[in-house]
This record gives structure tokens, sequence and C-alpha cells, in this order.
């Protein structure tokens, strides 16, 4: 329709700039009949997307909601049991896991796994209320230990907690450690693989 309109402007156009009008003068009004339902059509449009717009909102709010739901479960774990949880994880992502938990003189590592690309990733879990913020201090005894003692090359600090907050992703961001928090947990949960938070290897 909208090209009905265009193409009857155009010729009136062309017909106008010619001199001779006449012979084409009826396509004239046939164009600005065409431009009359066009001009009513668009509040439909508009509604059409906006329930569109509506609809997809609502989807993606329930498929929000059913994967914090499964944190439910996690949240009523033990530290051990997370842990546990976690290693489990991993091994379903094709991580060859050596550590699944951690325990009186683990010295920060509670799992311990290596990559499908052969990287050495060293995991600290931590279960917190969901409301509270992991701190730097956390961050720094994890860091103290991972690389210098357990040769991460990946360190991981995964917790149920929402966030970190400003100090420990800013200590996090210099010192190249991964922080997975509630929200991407229950991606991990979810079905998206660990491999897709962690940097991209180095080329060799």
């Amino acid at each position: 329709m909208v090209i009905a309109v265009a193409v009857g402007g155009a010729v009136a156009l062309a017909e106008a700039v010619s001199g001779s009008l006449g012979p084409l003068w009826p396509a004239i009004p046939a164009g600005m009949l065409l431009a009359a339902p066009a001009s009513a059509l668009m509040p439909v449009l508009r509604a059409g997307r906006a329930e569109r717009h509506a609809e997809l909102k609502r989807l993606d709010d329930l498929e929000h909601a059913a994967r914090h739901q499964n944190l439910v479960a996690i949240d009523a774990m033990s530290g051990t049991e997370f842990e546990l949880f976690i290693a489990g994880l991993c091994h379903r992502d094709g991580f060859a896991v050596h550590q699944s938990r951690g325990g009186a003189g683990d010295l920060g590592a509670d799992v311990i796994a290596d990559s499908p690309d052969g990287r050495r990733v060293v995991i600290q879990c931590k279960r917190y209320k969901p409301g509270s913020a992991v701190p730097g201090p956390d961050l720094q005894r994890f860091l103290g230990t991972a690389r210098p003692i357990h040769n991460a090359d990946l360190p991981v600090f995964v917790t149920t907690a929402w966030r970190f907050t400003k100090q420990s992703r800013e200590l996090a961001a210099s010192q190249h450690v991964v922080l997975i928090d509630r929200d991407l947990l229950s991606h991990w949960n979810n079905g998206i693989s660990l491999d897709k938070y962690l940097p991209a290897a180095p080329p060799e």
C-alpha cells in the first residue's frame, strides 16, 4: 500500500515537471485515497509492536524467575555440598576435576580442574546470603594462594551473592580473576558452559 502511494506520487511529480500532467490526472486522486488507509493503519501497527514487545518481556521475566527459583535448592546446601555441586558443573562442561571440595588446609582452593584447552582452573566457592556483597578482603585472600600455591591459570570466584563490592571488582579486574555472581551462577546451573565465562586462551 505504501509502495502504491510512493509510485503514484513519483508519477505525478514527473508529469508535473514535464508539463504533461493531464493524461495521468486520475492517478493523483487514487494515490491520495491510498494514503488515507495507510495513515489509519499506523496506530494499529504501533499497537502490534507494543504487544509483541510486552509478550517478549513477559517471557523473559518468566525465564528469569525460573532460573532463580532453581537457586533456592543451592541456597539450602551446606558449604561442602555447594563445592561438590560446583565440581559437578565443571565435570558436566568437560573439565577434568582433580579436587571437588575444600576443607581444612585447602588454602583457598575448593575445586581444582583442567579446562578442555588444558588450563588450570582454581575455584573458590563462597555461599553468601543473596543480598550480601563479596568484599575485597575475600578476593585478596583467594589471590594469595590461587596462583602462588595452586598454580592457577584461571582463578575463579563463585558466590551465591548478587554482587561484588567495587573494591573486589576492581581487584579482580586487575588480577584477572573470573567472578561468577548469583545471576551468572543461575545461567551456569541452567546449561551455560563454564568456558563461556573464561577468557580465551592466548595464541601459542
